[in-house]
C-alpha cells in the first residue's frame, strides 16, 4: 500500500466517530471478550412501559439529553423513584444557600423596604384616606412589581405601568361616560344602599359597559400574548385590574361615577414613586454592577469545566465511569448568558458610575458568547468518542405506540408497510464486525430472536392489513380489536434502515477501542498544561469583576481597595503573558503529539518505521483535531479577553459618570425580539407563527425571540410569495391588501384567545349586571374572581390546566401565611398598626427571598405573595377604612379569597376546553416547525459564509443561533405542562418530541462551529472543504434543503411523509473516499494544496481547521439524518413502492 495515499477497508469519510447503530451483545462464546453487533429490528416502546435501565441512567434517552444542548433529562429517572433513599433524602436547599450572599440580598432587602412602605402608608390614616376607598391596592402592585431591578428596569417597568393603566382609565372613562348618555334616569342623591342594591341598574347604561368591559379585556390580552413575557405584562394586568373594578359597578350608580377608576389609579401611581424611589436609595444596583456580577456565572462554570477534562482524559471511553457530565458545567455557562443578555439590553439606557461603559462591556460580552460556544465544541469531543452515547438511529422502529389511528391532514391513511426486502448482504457481513466495541452496558429493550427479519415483521403488518378490509364488516367488535392490534404499529425508516446497514461494512473498525484510547491518552497528556493554564485565567478573571463592583464606591464608603490600579494591572499582564507562551507552546510544538500514531506509517525517517503498512483510520486524527482546534479557539478568546481588560485597566483608571447612549424615544421603547427578566421565567412561550407587520411581503413570520426578520432577509435574496395574489399593482390593490391582512389576522391565535378572554369576563361579571345578584357579587367582592379568571386563562389548555392547580395551591399557602401574619400582630383584637408594621417588617425579607429566588414558575410566587398582601390590606382596611363590602378580617378574608380563586380558576379551566382551543400538543409540534426552518436558514448563511469569506455578517448569524437555542430551551418548560393536557386520542408521545429537541439543539451547537471553523480557513481551503463536503453541489444542496423543508412542513402540518427521501444524506456525502488526503488524485483543479499526503501536510494548522470542518459538516448530515428519522416516528410514512431497491454508492479507494 502506497504510504502517501493511506486506506483501508474499514475506513471512511463518515466514520469519524459518530456511530450509527446497532446493538452490542457481550461476551459470545468463541469471540473472547470482543463484542459483536448485532443490527436487527427493535420495538419501540412507550415511556410509560416498564425497561431495565442500566444503574445511573434516569431514561432511554437520558445520555444524550446531557449532549450538545447541554439539558437535562426531562424523564422521570425509575431507579430513583423505586429507591427509598431517594424519597427520604433531605430536600433540596440549594436554592436557599445559593443566594445567602450579599448580592443576593440587596434586591431582597430593597423589595422588603419597599413593599414595608407600602405598607405603613395603608395603615396610617390620612394617607390612607388619600388614596381612596382601594388603598389596599397599593400593595397588589408591590405584589406585581416590586422594584428588585436596577434603576432602569424599574423606571422602564413602572413607566410603562403608570402609561397602560392610564389608558385604561380613560378608556373606562369613555364607557362610562356613553352609558351615562343612554341613562334615563338620574339621580346625584341616592344613597349606597340603594345602589349596589341594582334599583337604578338600566338596560341601556349596563350594555354599554359591558360592551367596553368587552372590548377592553380582549385588547389587553391580546396585546399580552401578542408582545409575550416584557416590561408590559403587569402593567397590562394592572389595566385589567383598573378596568374590572370601573366597568362591573359603573352602570350601578345614576350618575357618571369616574371615582372608581381613580380610586385604581392613585394607589398605582403611589407604589411606583416608592418602587422609583427605593431603587434610588435602598441598596441601589445599576445595570452597570449587574452585568459584572452575571458575567462572573459565565467564567466559574467554565473553570471548572476546564479542570474537569483531566478526568475525563484518564477514563476509558467504554469504562462505566467515563461521564459526559461535562455538558452540565458548560450549559450553565451558555444558561448565565441569557440573564447576561438582558443586561446587555439595559446598559444602553443606564446611568452608572464606574470604570467600564456599555460600549465596553459590549466587547466584552461578545468575547463570552463565542467562549461558550467554543467550549461546548470541547465537551462535544467527549460525546463523539463515547460509543454509548453517539449512536446512529439506523434501525426501523415502530413508531405507533400511543399515536392515533391517522394523522392531521388525513381522513384514513394509516402509515402503509414497507415492501417485504429482506436484508442486504452487506448487512449481514458487517454484522460479524464491531461498530461500537464496548464492554460499557446499553439500556436493555425487549427485542426478537436473532432469526426475526424484517421480512417477517412486513408480512405480519401486511397480513393485519388484509385481515382488517373483512373484519370490519363482518363483525362490529373488530373495530376495537383492530384499533388495540394497531398499537404495535408499522415500521418507519426501514428504507434509510437498510441504506445505513450496507453502510456499515465501511464504516466498521476491528481495532476501535485499542485505537481510541491510545489517541485520548496523547491528546490528554498534550493538552494538559493549556487546560490548566485556561482555568487559572478563567479564575483571574472571576476575581478581577469582583473587584471591579467592590472598588466602585471605595473612596465614599472609605475602604481599602483590594488590590491598587498597579498591582491589578501587572497580575493582567501577567496571566496574559503566561496563556499567551503556554498556547504558543501547543501550537507550535505539543499538539503534533498526536500525530505520533501516524508517523511510523508516513514519516520514512521516524524510528521503527512502518511505510507499507496499513495506516490507522483518520476518524481518530480528525477527532482530536477537532478537540484542538476548540481548545486554541477557546484559549485565544481568552487571551483577546484578557488583552481587552488589561486595556481598559490601562485606559479606564479612574470611575466616572456613564450616561445612556441610546436617544430617549428609544430608551422607553421594548422590541419583542429583546430578552427580558420576564420573558427568561416565563412559564409560557411566544407565538410560534404569529402575524408580520403589514409592511412587509411575508405573510407569516415564525417568531423567535432574539432573530429579527428584517435582518434575517437581509442576508438573502430569497422572499416569501402570496400564492393566491400577484403583488399590488396599483394604490387600491395595496389598500385591499392591508384589509385583507388586517381581517384575517382577527382569526389567528392571539386574537382568538383575546376573543375567548372577553367573553370569559362578560360571562363572569354577569352576576354584576343582574339586578337580583348585583348586591351579592358587590357585597362578596366577585371582581377578584374575575381577575383571577383572567390572569389563569392562557392561550393553551394545558397550561391553564397547570395554572388552576397552582393558582388553587398558591392561593392556600398564602392565606395561611397571610393571615397567620395578621394575628401575630393584632391577636384577636381589630388591627395594631405597630403590630403589623413590625410583623411585616421582619417577614417581608423572607417572604420576598422566596418570591425572587424559589425555584417555581413566576406567576404562581406572584399570586402566592398576593394572597398574602391581600389578606393583610383587607384585614386593615375592613377594620379601619370599612366600606359595604363584606366585612371580615385574617382567617375569613383568606377564606373569601380562597373561594373567590377557585371559582376563577375553575371557570377559566372550563372555558379553556370550549372552541376555538388550542393545545400545547400543536403549539410544540409548530414551534420546532418554526426552529427547522429556522436552522435551515442558518445553515444557508453558515455556507454563504463560508463560500463568500464575507464576515459583514457573522455577528448576525452567530446571534440567530443562539436565538434559536434559547426558543429550544424554552420548549423544555412547555413540555412539563403538556402532561395536564387530557386527550381522548391516548398520551402524549413525550420520548419522541424530545428527540427532536435534542437532534436540533445539536445541530444548532454544529452549526455555530462551523461558522467559526470557516472563518480561519484561507481562501484555496475553504474551496477544498466546500468541495469535499459537498456544499456547492447543487444536486446535494438540493437534497439538504428538501429534508430541512419536508421536515418542517411535516411537523407544522403533521402530515406524514414519503416513505422515500433523500434520506440517509449520509449516503452521498461519503460517495467519495478521502482519507487523509486532502484531495483524490483523480480529482481536477489547482487548489494549490499538496497531493501527496506527508506528516508535513498533517501538521499544518490549515489542515486541522480543514479535518475539523469535515468532521463537523459529517455532523451536521447525520443528524439531518436523525431528525428525518424522528420526524417520521411523530408523523408516519406515506407513498409506498412495492419492491423499490435499495442501492448505496460504493465508496471509491484514494489509493
Amino acid at each position: 500500500m502506497d504510504p502517501h495515499s493511506p486506506r483501508n477497508d474499514h475506513d471512511s469519510e463518515g466514520d469519524h466517530g459518530f456511530h450509527l447503530c446497532g446493538r452490542t451483545d457481550y461476551n459470545l462464546p468463541g469471540r473472547g471478550n470482543r463484542p459483536k453487533l448485532r443490527v436487527q429490528l427493535s420495538e419501540r416502546h412507550d415511556s410509560s412501559s416498564t425497561e431495565e435501565k442500566p444503574e445511573g441512567f434516569d431514561s432511554e434517552s437520558d445520555l444524550s439529553n446531557k449532549g450538545a444542548a447541554g439539558g437535562t433529562s426531562t424523564t422521570p429517572s425509575n431507579n430513583k423513584l423505586s429507591n427509598p433513599k431517594y424519597l427520604l433524602s433531605r430536600p433540596n436547599v440549594a436554592w436557599i444557600t445559593n443566594n445567602l450572599d450579599i448580592a443576593h440580598l440587596k434586591p431582597v432587602i430593597r423589595t422588603a423596604v419597599a413593599t414595608w412602605i407600602c405598607i405603613v402608608l395603608l395603615i396610617i390614616p390620612a394617607t390612607e384616606k388619600a388614596m381612596g376607598t382601594a388603598s389596599y391596592l397599593i400593595l397588589v402592585a408591590a405584589a406585581l412589581s416590586p422594584p428588585a431591578e436596577p434603576f432602569i428596569a424599574v423606571f422602564e417597568s413602572e413607566i410603562a405601568i403608570l402609561l397602560f393603566v392610564t389608558i385604561s382609565f380613560a378608556w373606562t372613562c369613555l364607557g362610562i361616560c356613553l352609558a351615562n348618555l343612554a341613562r334615563k334616569e338620574f339621580n346625584t342623591s341616592a344613597s349606597m344602599e340603594d345602589i349596589i342594591s341594582g334599583q337604578y341598574l338600566e338596560a341601556a347604561p349596563t350594555i354599554i359597559c359591558s360592551i367596553f368591559l368587552f372590548v377592553g379585556t380582549a385588547v389587553f390580552q391580546y396585546t399580552k400574548a401578542r408582545v409575550g413575557m416584557g416590561p408590559y405584562t403587569m402593567a397590562l394586568v394592572l389595566s385589567c385590574i383598573l378596568m374590572n373594578m370601573s366597568l362591573t359597578v359603573g352602570q350601578l350608580y345614576p350618575y357618571p361615577f369616574y371615582k372608581g377608576g381613580e380610586a385604581v389609579l392613585i394607589p398605582i401611581a403611589v407604589h411606583s414613586a416608592v418602587s422609583l424611589v427605593c431603587s434610588v436609595f435602598v441598596f441601589p444596583e445599576t445595570v452597570n454592577a449587574q452585568f459584572i456580577k452575571r458575567f462572573r456565572n459565565v467564567f466559574i462554570p467554565l473553570s471548572k469545566a476546564m479542570r474537569t477534562q483531566t478526568a475525563l482524559f484518564t477514563t476509558p471511553a467504554i469504562s462505566r465511569d467515563f461521564d459526559t457530565g461535562l455538558f452540565k458545567q458548560i450549559s450553565a455557562a451558555e444558561a448565565a448568558l441569557a440573564p447576561l443578555a438582558v443586561s446587555s439590553r439595559l446598559l444602553k439606557k443606564d446611568l452608572s458610575w464606574g470604570r467600564f461603559g456599555s460600549k465596553d462591556f459590549s466587547r466584552l460580552h461578545e468575547f463570552a458568547r463565542r467562549m461558550a460556544v467554543r467550549a461546548n465544541g470541547m465537551a462535544f469531543y467527549f460525546k463523539i468518542i463515547d460509543p454509548v452515547v453517539d449512536k446512529q438511529p439506523g434501525f426501523a422502529t415502530s413508531s405507533a405506540v400511543n399515536t392515533p389511528l391517522s394523522t392531521p391532514g388525513q381522513s384514513l391513511a394509516p402509515t402503509r408497510t414497507p415492501s417485504p426486502t429482506p436484508p442486504q448482504s452487506g448487512a449481514s457481513t458487517s454484522s460479524n464486525n464491531s461498530i461500537v466495541s464496548t464492554t460499557r452496558p446499553r439500556n436493555r429493550h425487549r427485542h426478537h430472536s436473532p432469526h426475526h427479519s424484517i421480512y417477517q415483521h412486513f408480512h405480519n403488518s401486511h397480513h393485519r392489513q388484509y385481515r382488517h378490509k373483512f373484519s370490519v364488516f363482518g363483525n362490529p367488535a373488530s373495530l376495537f380489536q383492530e384499533a388495540l392490534s394497531r398499537s404495535t404499529g408499522n415500521a418507519v425508516g426501514v428504507f434509510e434502515s437498510q441504506r445505513y446497514l450496507n453502510l456499515e461494512s465501511r464504516l466498521a473498525h476491528p481495532d476501535a477501542d485499542q485505537l481510541r484510547q491510545h489517541v485520548m491518552e496523547l491528546l490528554g497528556e498534550s493538552t494538559s498544561e493549556l487546560r490548566a493554564c485556561c482555568a487559572d485565567a478563567l479564575d483571574h478573571l472571576v476575581s478581577w469583576l469582583e473587584r471591579m463592583n467592590q472598588d466602585r464606591f471605595w473612596k465614599l464608603f472609605r475602604r481599602e481597595r483590594l488590590k491598587t490600579w498597579e498591582e491589578s494591572i501587572r497580575d493582567d499582564e501577567a496571566v496574559k503573558d503566561r496563556l499567551r507562551r503556554v498556547l504558543d507552546e501547543f501550537r507550535e510544538k505539543k499538539r503534533h503529539r498526536v500525530l505520533d500514531m501516524y508517523r511510523s506509517y508516513l514519516d520514512p525517517d521516524y524510528v521503527g518505521s512502518l511505510s507499507g503498512e496499513e495506516v490507522p483510520s483518520h476518524r481518530y486524527l480528525f477527532q482530536s483535531y477537532l478537540y484542538q482546534y476548540h481548545l486554541m479557539s477557546f484559549s485565544e478568546l481568552l487571551f483577546s479577553l484578557l488583552e481587552e481588560i488589561t486595556r481598559l485597566g490601562k485606559t479606564r483608571s479612574r470611575s466616572r459618570l456613564w450616561f445612556p447612549v441610546l436617544p430617549l424615544k428609544k430608551i422607553l421603547t421594548w422590541s419583542k425580539w429583546e430578552p427580558t427578566e420576564t420573558n427568561l421565567q416565563q412559564d409560557e412561550d411566544e407565538d410560534p407563527s404569529a402575524h408580520t407587520p403589514l409592511i412587509t411581503s411575508a405573510l407569516f413570520a415564525d417568531i423567535i425571540q432574539g432573530i429579527d426578520p428584517e435582518t434575517q432577509e437581509s442576508l438573502g435574496q430569497t422572499e416569501r410569495r402570496d400564492p393566491d395574489a400577484l403583488p399590488p399593482g396599483n394604490a387600491f390593490e395595496a389598500i385591499g391588501n392591508v384589509l385583507y391582512h388586517s381581517i384575517s389576522a382577527l382569526g389567528r391565535g392571539n386574537a382568538i384567545f383575546g376573543f375567548k378572554a372577553g367573553v370569559l369576563s362578560i360571562l363572569m361579571s354577569l352576576p354584576n349586571f343582574l339586578p337580583s345578584s348585583t348586591h351579592f357579587a358587590y357585597v362578596n367582592r366577585s371582581i377578584w374572581a374575575l381577575v383571577i379568571g383572567q390572569l389563569t386563562l392562557s392561550r393553551f389548555r394545558g397550561d391553564t390546566s397547570y395554572n388552576w392547580s397552582s393558582r388553587v395551591i398558591a392561593t392556600f399557602l398564602g392565606g395561611l401565611v397571610g393571615s397567620a401574619m395578621w394575628y401575630m400582630s393584632t391577636g384577636l383584637g381589630d388591627g395594631n398598626a405597630f403590630g403589623l408594621a413590625a410583623v411585616c417588617a421582619v417577614c417581608f425579607p423572607v417572604i420576598f427571598f422566596i418570591r425572587l429566588y424559589y425555584p417555581a414558575p413566576m406567576l404562581t410566587l406572584i399570586i402566592f405573595l398576593l394572597t398574602i398582601v391581600l389578606v393583610l390590606g383587607y384585614s386593615w382596611q375592613d377594620e379601619h377604612f370599612p366600606t359595604l363590602s363584606n366585612k371580615g378580617k385574617g382567617i375569613h378574608v383568606a377564606w373569601v379569597r380562597f373561594v373567590l380563586v377557585s371559582i376563577g380558576v375553575t371557570v377559566a379551566f372550563i372555558f379553556s376546553f370550549l372552541p376555538p382551543s388550542t393545545t400545547l400538543r400543536r403549539y410544540l409540534r409548530t414551534t420546532y416547525s418554526t426552529t427547522s426552518q429556522q436552522l435551515g436558514q442558518a445553515y444557508c448563511d453558515v455556507v454563504s459564509h463560508a463560500t463568500l469569506q464575507d464576515g459583514s455578517h457573522s455577528g448576525v448569524i452567530v446571534k440567530d443561533l443562539i436565538a434559536i437555542r434559547m426558543k429550544l430551551r424554552r420548549s423544555l418548560v412547555l413540555m412539563t405542562n403538556v402532561t395536564y393536557e387530557y386527550s381522548l386520542r391516548g398520551k402524549w408521545p413525550k420520548e419522541r418530541y424530545n428527540t427532536v429537541y435534542e437532534i436540533q439543539m445539536e445541530i444548532a451547537y454544529l452549526l455555530s462551529h462551523l461558522r467559526s471553523i470557516t472563518e480561519h480557513l484561507e481562501l484555496s481551503w475553504s474551496q477544498v472543504f466546500l468541495k469535499r463536503t459537498r456544499f456547492l453541489e447543487p444536486d446535494f444542496q438540493g437534497d439538504v434543503l428538501a429534508v430541512i423543508s419536508m421536515i418542517s412542513t411535516a411537523l407544522r402540518t403533521g402530515a406524514p411523509l414519503p416513505q422515500v427521501t433523500p434520506c440517509p444524506l449520509l449516503d452521498r456525502f461519503v460517495a467519495h473516499s478521502h482519507g487523509l488526503n486532502v484531495l483524490r488524485k483523480e480529482e481536477d483543479g489547482d487548489y494549490s494544496l499538496p497531493r501527496t499526503l506527508t506528516i508535513e501536510t498533517l501538521e499544518d494548522e490549515q489542515y486541522l481547521n480543514f479535518s475539523v470542518g469535515v468532521s463537523t459538516a459529517f455532523g451536521i448530515v447525520t443528524r439531518l439524518d436523525r431528525l428525518m428519522m424522528a420526524t417520521k416516528e411523530l408523523v408516519g410514512e406515506q407513498f409506498h413502492i412495492h419492491g423499490l431497491p435499495v442501492h448505496v454508492a460504493k465508496a471509491k479507494s484514494a489509493r
